[in-house]
């Protein structure tokens, strides 16, 4: 492997994880509104259309966001081309890892492919020959579904970093304050919201999951 092949995967690696920063914050803010939810009920009643539009928007962006880590486009900073490179390398123990990963992704191929329906037949695309109902229903994804791809991207662009570099991002750390912070802010607007009066309108919000 030269020089130069070796600051391409690099790039790709810190595109990934800088990447990855934000779409974990997405989850982060997710699981506040789940709690929320739950925890929160004057908040809920009184501004529960606004925070299913926050819900949803969240998770268009999560959508997004994913579905370029697994994106086979041309020069997209992705798994895939990610994995060519180090096939590109020549390097034996790069191309086990490639391997290797390949295998894991097919142990998580069912998730993925439901998170890049919605990315391409709804966020990125909206297409006008989907079934709405049949469509939910083959397509049902959860917040922990989405974690358990943001930790495959994370653990294979980690891996990878430790066999080029010797070095790995700790994503998780440069997020450890934020779920506290998060959780914080909604419990500080249901402090500052007035009594409930008779007048107020009701409304629940969908279940989150």
């Amino acid at each position: 492997m030269d020089r130069n092949q070796r600051a391409n995967i690099q790039r790709t690696i810190e595109s990934l994880c800088g990447s990855l920063h934000s779409a974990w914050h997405y989850v982060l803010l997710l699981k506040s509104f789940q709690d929320a939810y739950h925890q929160h009920k004057r908040m809920n009643g009184q501004f529960g259309r606004v925070i299913n539009q926050f819900w949803a928007a969240l998770w268009d962006a999560l959508f997004a966001r994913i579905g370029t880590y697994y994106d086979r486009t041309p020069s997209t900073n992705s798994i895939p081309t990610l994995m060519k490179q180090l096939r590109r390398s020549k390097d034996p123990a790069l191309v086990a890892l490639a391997d290797n990963t390949d295998q894991m992704l097919h142990q998580t191929a069912a998730v993925t492919e439901r998170f890049l329906r919605w990315r391409n037949d709804v966020v990125g695309h909206n297409s006008s020959t989907l079934l709405a109902d049949q469509f939910n229903r083959e397509t049902v994804v959860h917040v922990a579904d989405a974690e358990l791809l943001l930790q495959q991207v994370e653990d294979v662009a980690n891996a990878t970093s430790r066999a080029v570099s010797g070095s790995i991002f700790d994503v998780q750390h440069w997020n450890q304050d934020f779920a506290a912070e998060a959780s914080s802010f909604l419990a500080l607007v249901e402090q500052a919201m007035p009594a409930r009066t008779a007048s107020d309108a009701l409304y629940l919000p969908t279940d989150r999951s």
